[in-house]
């Protein structure tokens, strides 16, 4: 095989910790741009990952309706397309501005319409993983620590930066399991990031030693709770009227694998990763130069965010007449 190592990097992630970055803020009000400090702190990140681990694959999230079908307050924590991320910044216009941004560098970005992007990358990382390749998984999302084992998973810390996620790690997150028992884990102890709730009151170490203690499934807890009814006291019934929710958030924390139209997708990739990643611009602009093209009313170049994709283009161009 070409190319033995992959790293996939849920791209929401990686835009929010440049967005979201203090500096990349304090930027842009001096360029008086919004997108100045990310687009700065975005190509430095990207940079460093192709510097420090092996060609990424950028997955973009999707649209799972099924998930909202399942659960419509599935994510549910007041945002809408028109809400601001940062001031003078929404939500739509950011990704309307990095989906340009990332179809125009020399790089694979993949999307599945149906899919987020934690369940794109469980299935890449399954296939490429019963393929013997090595697996990077970078993201700020926990969802994916149930990959680790499987694929080294580079955590996104608000505070800290980029950090590989140890056994001890995973245990500081997760308590006592597996990464196998995620799933079983989120449906008791749900997710605030997802809006799925937590089982009121119950106490974490019953949870831990009586209802999900050595199992992977919900279906295989729910038999804990009726086997273990007299350990669980006066929790035994809440744990029953449970099931539930229990039941809703067992289904909607799933990570899709074996999906069939992703595996199609992760074959294309084993070719060109190399000589993809060998022409990688990212690096070929500083923090001044970011500046100065993004000011408005710039001699160099004005990116517009009226028209994002042909000044990307432009700028693009000039980077490769630049090599």
């Amino acid at each position: 095989m070409l190319f033995p190592k992959v790293t996939l990097v849920d791209t929401s992630s990686l835009v929010y910790q440049s967005v979201l970055a203090k500096h990349a803020q304090e930027m842009s009000q001096y360029a008086k741009h919004p997108l100045a400090g990310p687009v700065y702190l975005l190509m430095q990140s990207i940079r460093k990952l192709v510097n420090d681990l092996p060609p990424p694959i950028f997955v973009f999230d999707g649209y799972p309706q099924h998930k909202y079908n399942i659960y419509p307050e599935y994510k549910n924590r007041g945002h809408t397309p028109d809400k601001e991320v940062v001031p003078g910044l929404s939500r739509s216009l950011l990704w309307e501005f990095f989906d340009a941004f990332f179809r125009l560098l020399p790089c694979s970005v993949t999307r599945v319409a149906e899919a987020e992007a934690d369940g794109v990358i469980a299935s890449l990382t399954h296939f490429f993983h019963s393929k013997g390749w090595k697996v990077n998984v970078v993201t700020k999302d926990q969802d994916l620590f149930a990959l680790h084992g499987m694929a080294d998973i580079q955590y996104l810390h608000h505070k800290k930066g980029r950090m590989k996620v140890d056994d001890d790690y995973f245990r500081e997150a997760y308590g006592d399991i597996t990464p196998e028992q995620v799933q079983v884990y989120k449906a008791f102890f749900g997710d605030a990031s997802d809006n799925l709730p937590r089982v009121s009151r119950v106490p974490s170490k019953l949870l831990y030693n009586h209802v999900i203690k050595d199992v992977t499934t919900f279906h295989k807890a729910m038999a804990n709770i009726q086997a273990n009814a007299e350990a669980l006291g006066n929790w035994h019934q809440p744990l029953m009227d449970w099931v539930i929710q229990g039941e809703i958030n067992y289904k909607v924390a799933e990570l899709e694998y074996d999906h069939e139209p992703l595996i199609e997708i992760s074959r294309g990739f084993e070719k060109e990763l190399q000589e993809i990643f060998n022409k990688l611009l990212v690096n070929k602009f500083t923090a001044a130069e970011i500046i100065e093209l993004m000011r408005p009313g710039s001699d160099a170049l004005d990116i517009s965010l009226d028209n994002t994709g042909l000044e990307l283009k432009r700028l693009y161009k000039g980077a490769e007449d630049a090599t």
